[in-house]
């Protein structure tokens, strides 16, 4: 439309004249390509501005180049148009527009431009005269990654020996590389987005994450838990404290396992359950001699069970109350050997030494200790003392008894010296034995006087009872004889008629016994008679034909005959009996062997032995002259000194 009046328009098209027309107003079509102007005819160079619609628009990013995220970024539209077009701004997705997405005016800004600005944008110009796009331009915002995350399948619980593959995923422009961790340190797994572990095992198990990494930057993962599960790897056990472990001190016990899930733990003494809760450690508060052995504990989870290594506990104690043995442990005989041994129940263990009657002894300091060749001196009692670093104690006290016979006896007498005759003394007989000895009284060549006892007590004595004595000692051991003990007996006035009838004896005992001689020599030949004859080599001695004779000395009646009994000694014996006759207050007493006087008769009977030793061939006569000699002569001694040699010279 022209707005001048009274003339005529010329309508120009692209700059080409199209029509004339008198109004001012003029009806045809146009498209976005056409511009439309017009003019007065007559002039024609002055023509009216051209009026079009927009031209496609033109979209021009300030500033040119990679957009980074957190920056600011200008999209500027432009597009010829008359009217002056109109701009808006679209988004578009799928190559559509997007009403959401649609900003008015020339220019679109981002002050801070985020990941998520990133996409394609076109704007549109419009005018009265018609609409026109721009075309696509792309915003490729650049960024670091974010939203970096880790997952691991499959989810869950991992048995040990299977597998499971970890992924990471990032939000990133660039597209991030990854690395992986475990426990905050670096993998050497490839930069990929996704590894996988073919058969976990126990070593597997931690805490893992990844980092997302561009030229823009680098951010974690979360952190994920590889939870493997596996039965007990071996246990071990520890012990606090580790050095030497008292009695009375406390000691703590530890198992630890690799395990998962955590194991229970069983302990075990020499193999043995005990009776303790599931729990580790354990303290022994107040550790004692039967806290010492082998222990080792049992890990155990729902997988599987293993045990430990075992440990020593080795609790050092002082010896306990040593006791004493003895071997053998019955009789002990002296010259025997006889084993004494001491045990204690010590840790370390004990060194021994032994005491008798309280004192030590010079014995190495070991055991059992041997006495080869035990004697009397042995006897005692005897302990043993254990100790070691940590204290000592005495054991309990053994009594050696060592049995032996009887030692040499000692004799004594009281009152000692010259005895009177008619007073009273006391013959005492001691010996060392073990058992106790027996006592029992002879007098020499007069045989035993039956007296039984460690005292012989002789009252009202007479010289008849002086002599050499001893005693005899016997247990059940042995048998010991004392020395001679003389008993000197001196007569006194009133004793002189017995004196003198003792002497009267011997004169005619002797007279007897030559008798006696004369008929053996008359009567060898009735020996054979008698048996008695025999190789005289070869054969034992047998009992001898014995030979009585019958002497009345003071009066006319016969004595009743001596009876025969033969003697345990195979030699020839020889009696002769001997009849005296005295006042009945007169008491005669013989000492001599053989010899037996009974004052309550006042006829007495008394019997003499001798002895001949008979040797295995005839003797001549000078030797049985010679031994008959010393027979008579020992018994002359003993009645009082009365000597028969003249008699024995004549003979």
């Amino acid at each position: 439309m022209c707005h001048l009046t009274g003339l005529t328009y010329t309508w120009y098209k692209n700059g080409i004249r199209q029509y004339q027309y008198h109004g001012r107003t003029y009806l045809f079509s146009i498209n976005s390509e056409y511009r439309v102007s017009c003019g007065i005819e007559g002039s024609e160079h002055l023509t009216s501005p051209s009026v079009y619609a927009p031209t496609t628009p033109s979209v021009r990013v300030t500033p040119p180049g990679v957009i980074k995220e957190g920056s600011s970024v200008y999209l500027t539209c432009s597009s010829e148009a008359n009217p002056v077009a109109k701009y808006t701004w679209f988004k578009v997705t799928t190559y559509h527009q997007s009403s959401g997405h649609r900003i008015e005016g020339q220019q679109l800004s981002f002050h801070s431009i985020q990941s998520s600005h990133s996409g394609r944008y076109l704007c549109q110009a419009k005018n009265d005269l018609g609409t026109k796009s721009s075309s696509h331009i792309s915003i490729d915002v650049k960024y670091g990654p974010k939203h970096t995350y880790v997952r691991s399948s499959p989810p869950g619980e991992i048995r040990e020996g299977g597998s499971v593959t970890l992924s990471c995923s990032s939000d990133a422009n660039p597209a991030a590389n990854y690395t992986w961790f475990k426990e905050n340190q670096p993998l050497l797994w490839e930069p990929s987005q996704r590894h996988t572990l073919d058969s976990v095992s126990s070593n597997d198990s931690g805490t893992y994450h990844c980092q997302a990494e561009n030229q823009y930057g680098y951010i974690d993962s979360n952190l994920i838990f590889i939870d493997v599960l596996y039965a007990p790897k071996t246990p071990s056990v520890s012990v606090r404290p580790s050095g030497e472990i008292r009695e009375g001190g406390s000691v703590t016990l530890s198992c630890s396992s690799d395990a998962n899930p955590a194991a229970t733990y069983t302990w075990f003494k020499e193999n043995q359950i005990l009776p303790w809760e599931p729990s580790q450690p354990y303290t022994l508060d107040s550790v004692s001699s039967k806290d010492s052995g082998t222990y080792h504990c049992q890990a155990k989870n729902q997988y599987g069970y293993l045990g430990s290594n075992s440990v020593f506990i080795d609790v050092r104690y002082a010896p306990k109350t040593p006791s004493v043995s003895v071997r053998p442990s019955g009789e002990m005989k002296e010259g025997g050997s006889v084993t004494l041994s001491c045990s204690s129940d010590a840790n370390p263990a004990a060194n021994y030494t032994w005491f008798k009657e309280n004192q030590p002894l010079l014995w190495e300091p070991s055991q059992p200790h041997t006495l080869d060749s035990v004697s009397s001196n042995d006897s005692g009692t005897y302990h043993c003392q254990a100790e070691n670093q940590y204290g000592y104690i005495d054991s309990n006290s053994i009594f050696i008894d060592v049995l032996y016979a009887p030692k040499t006896p000692s004799v004594s007498t009281r009152p000692s010296g010259e005895i009177k005759e008619g007073g009273s003394v006391i013959l005492s007989c001691s010996s060392d034995a073990n058992p106790a000895a027996n006592y029992t009284w002879f007098k020499e060549h007069g045989g035993s006087v039956e007296e039984l006892g460690e005292n012989y007590t002789i009252s009202n004595i007479t010289t008849e009872r002086g002599g050499n004595y001893y005693c005899e000692a016997r247990n059940a051991v042995g048998i010991q004889n004392s020395t001679l003990l003389f008993l000197n007996v001196t007569a006194t006035p009133s004793s002189l008629p017995t004196t003198v009838a003792a002497g009267t004896v011997a004169v005619l005992l002797a007279t007897i016994l030559l008798l006696i001689f004369l008929w053996m020599r008359g009567k060898r030949a009735s020996r054979k008679a008698c048996g008695q004859e025999g190789r005289p080599d070869t054969r034992e001695e047998s009992p001898p034909c014995p030979v009585y004779d019958n002497v009345s000395a003071l009066i006319n009646r016969s004595a009743s005959a001596a009876q025969r009994e033969p003697i345990e000694e195979q030699n020839d014996l020889h009696y002769a009996s001997i009849h005296i006759s005295r006042s009945k207050n007169q008491e005669v007493r013989f000492g001599f062997a053989g010899a037996l006087v009974k004052p309550d008769h006042t006829e007495q009977v008394l019997y003499s032995a001798i002895n001949l030793k008979r040797a295995k061939a005839v003797p001549d006569d000078s030797k049985l002259k010679s031994e008959l000699y010393i027979t008579i002569k020992r018994i002359s001694q003993k009645m009082h000194y009365f000597y028969i040699d003249s008699a024995l010279n004549e003979f």
